[in-house]
């Protein structure tokens, strides 16, 4: 006789983490972002040690204090979390340990407030070969279970933007689709240059998709809620409201799905009727 689980004893996060579904499609994870890998290493959390270190990257003033700490552009901080948070057992002021904990934050937000059964940094996958390069992906930033069960892919990125180069965004593109993700999103550490980003998407074909415009797309009268789309792949800033810009991407991928039902042309009168501002950018 099986016996059947005890809902009250499920752990949802496990039950539906990113290795098991994966693994429930055919994928073979073999590594997960370490403990020690956090400016905080995990192994001296608390639940209230965690929840501190959300709400201090859940700031953009605290994420550029603490980059201009690093950077050695300011000595002392004024803010009174990243005070705290320099004084926090185990902490380390480092670049690299940084980055993780901003993948981090972003896998937290995606389960806080946006419901996501679970997510991972720094994942590591078995056979996984780019279409144009045909080379290893490497490791994958952050994937994450939304509560469709659907897959998606955020790859961070630091440094201004004027260097990212047309092979990091097919990159990211490419990670995406290799795991079979419905959407990928490059978050920017940096402010979005909208012609820049048009030439540098110029000469990019994207792998499955035909035709592909840039646009500029956000929440009706929510300007903190625009993002860039291009094709299945969106481009957000850290330098501006992280999670409406998740907002905006999370609502179009499903406002997308109606199309399908009543339209084949993703036009800008469409996006209005549906709720949001859209500009193609030519």
């Amino acid at each position: 006789m099986r016996t059947l689980l005890n809902p009250n004893q499920i752990n949802l996060r496990e039950l539906f983490s990113v290795k098991h579904i994966l693994e429930s499609r055919g994928f073979n994870v073999s590594k997960n972002g370490e403990n020690e890998d956090l400016m905080i290493p995990k192994f001296h959390w608390t639940d209230k040690e965690c929840d501190f270190l959300f709400d201090v990257f859940n700031s953009v003033k605290n994420r550029n204090e603490i980059l201009n700490l690093i950077d050695k552009r300011i000595a002392n901080p004024r803010f009174e979390l990243v005070k705290t948070l320099l004084g926090t057992v185990g902490f380390q002021l480092d670049r690299k340990k940084y980055t993780t904990t901003y993948e981090w934050y972003i896998g937290e937000l995606l389960v806080r407030k946006f419901s996501a059964f679970s997510y991972s940094y720094g994942v590591e996958i078995n056979n996984i070969k780019r279409n144009s390069t045909s080379t290893e992906s490497g490791d994958f930033d952050i994937i994450s279970v939304l509560r469709n069960t659907n897959l998606i892919y955020i790859e961070c990125k630091s440094g201004k933007f004027k260097n990212i180069e047309q092979k990091h965004i097919l990159k990211c593109i490419e990670r995406g689709l290799s795991i079979h993700c419905e959407l990928s999103i490059m978050a920017i550490d940096d402010i979005i240059d909208e012609e820049e980003l048009k030439w540098a998407l110029n000469e990019i074909k994207h792998p499955l998709a035909n035709v592909t415009y840039l646009n500029n797309i956000g929440i009706k009268d929510l300007e903190a809620s625009k993002v860039y789309e291009w094709g299945n792949c969106y481009f957000i800033t850290s330098k501006k409201n992280i999670e409406e810009q998740l907002r905006t991407v999370l609502r179009i991928n499903e406002a997308r799905k109606i199309f399908d039902g009543y339209t084949s042309e993703f036009c800008d009168e469409s996006y209005n009727n549906l709720g949001y501002e859209r500009k193609e950018i030519k």
